[in-house]
């Protein structure tokens, strides 16, 4: 029996002193980006550098297909860049990347997520996400992405 106590006590020691990985990386959050939404809110907080890895998929349709027939795609975006000369005329999300990708924002700083990236944050702040189309124009489109976010 006191052989017993001993052992376990040892081993309870062995457990806590055990060290942890200084920089182990969070969980991953996974969150739905909605495409009629224009920004979503992931609830997730970096600073500039943190390591920041985010990964996408689903499909988006960024307007009516009987009038825009191409306005569906994957979180790498359609063929077409956004704003296009003939359409509303505002800005969107993130000018010069393609409507229906899936872009970042961290305080003003927004980037191209695709289908994913793996890099350091940009800024400092909360994640927030989108599909990406023109400003004000997010309430006809459908879908979504899911997108997993870890930092760390």
């Amino acid at each position: 029996m006191r052989r017993t106590f001993v052992l376990m006590t040892l081993v309870g020691l062995c457990i806590a002193v055990t060290p942890v990985a200084a920089n182990a990386a969070a969980p991953a959050a996974t969150l739905f980006v909605g495409a009629d939404a224009s920004w979503v809110s992931t609830g997730v907080f970096v600073e500039y550098g943190d390591n920041l890895s985010l990964r996408a998929h689903g499909h988006a349709i960024t307007g009516p297909l009987n009038e825009f027939p191409g306005a569906h795609s994957g979180p790498t975006g359609q063929p077409f860049n956004c704003p296009n000369p003939g359409g509303p005329g505002t800005a969107c999300n993130l000018d010069g990347v393609p409507y229906g990708a899936l872009v970042a924002k961290i305080g003003s700083t927004v980037f191209l997520v695709g289908g994913s990236y793996h890099g350091t944050a940009l800024a400092s702040g909360e994640i927030m996400l989108a599909v990406n189309d023109n400003m004000g124009f997010h309430f006809d489109n459908k879908a979504g992405f899911a997108t997993q976010i870890r930092t760390g």
